[in-house]
């Protein structure tokens, strides 16, 4: 018998009796109702199931030092709340509140899967509604990519904003807005691939479809704290991607110089 519960089978109670070993997939800063700091989190296992947590202030120092992004930790006598629909950041019906009670260790990683879960986009074309929970998507971009401007929301906050469009190998492509810290993170990363003369192949994690009519939009999670934009990494599915990126143009290349012999 396993001495750890999946996070599938992660269920509400006022204090949860399991233990589980999980990958820090994601954290961010967050503030609770006084404006207090805490931090939230994406909590992954090793199957790939994922489950939203957080920490409030008093609890923070000590969970921030265990909790790096990156790293695995066994966790247990944590609470287990309902999450949210309209707020939920994954797929699981609960979430994770890590209070005075929970301890937690570094432990070795369990796998080295990256656990990106690629969308294609004709999926995200199809779908007759907008996506409830984040998506990852896998593209190229489709033009350089243009200045950050300032973007002035209802309340009147402004909020330095990005647009750019990403394209697949079946030329789909999907307009995509990112905002705040976000938004100077792509920034740089694309200035600095295309500066090398380089394509700027691209993985969105978590971010969300938002429909109007007959168009759709890209937009990052909750301000660019959970979605990220990762150029070019490791994974097997960029490295094919690559691949039959050059293997296309090529053959466009040769199509057009054929085009152009005459008799």
């Amino acid at each position: 018998m396993a001495d750890y519960q999946m996070v599938k089978d992660v269920t509400a109670c006022e204090e949860y009796k399991q233990t589980i070993k999980v990958k820090i997939y994601k954290r961010w800063k967050s503030f609770d109702g006084n404006g207090l700091p805490g931090m939230s989190f994406i909590l992954v296992d090793e199957d790939g199931s994922k489950i939203a947590a957080s920490v409030d202030n008093l609890q923070l120092s000590y969970i921030e030092r265990v909790f790096l992004e990156g790293a695995w930790v066994e966790v247990s006598k944590f609470g287990v709340i309902n999450s949210n629909w309209e707020e939920r950041m994954t797929r699981h019906a609960f979430q994770i509140i890590l209070n005075n009670q929970t301890k937690a260790s570094t432990i070795r990683p369990l796998t080295e899967d990256p656990f990106i879960k690629l969308t294609d986009f004709s999926h995200v074309y199809n779908k007759p509604y907008t996506h409830y929970y984040p998506i990852d998507l896998l593209g190229v971009l489709d033009k350089p990519i243009g200045n950050i401007v300032t973007a002035v929301h209802p309340d009147g906050t402004m909020v330095p904003t990005i647009y750019f469009r990403i394209r697949d190998l079946e030329d789909y492509t999907l307009d995509c807005v990112a905002r705040g810290v976000l938004a100077y993170d792509i920034k740089e990363k694309c200035d600095c691939k295309l500066m090398k003369g380089q394509y700027a192949i691209c993985v969105l994690t978590d971010w969300v479809v938002h429909r109007n009519m007959n168009e759709m939009t890209i937009y990052d999670y909750d301000g660019g704290s959970l979605s990220r934009f990762i150029v070019a990494p490791p994974i097997d599915e960029v490295l094919r991607f690559r691949l039959d990126l050059w293997n296309k143009r090529r053959t466009a290349e040769n199509t057009s110089g054929n085009s152009d012999v005459r008799d």
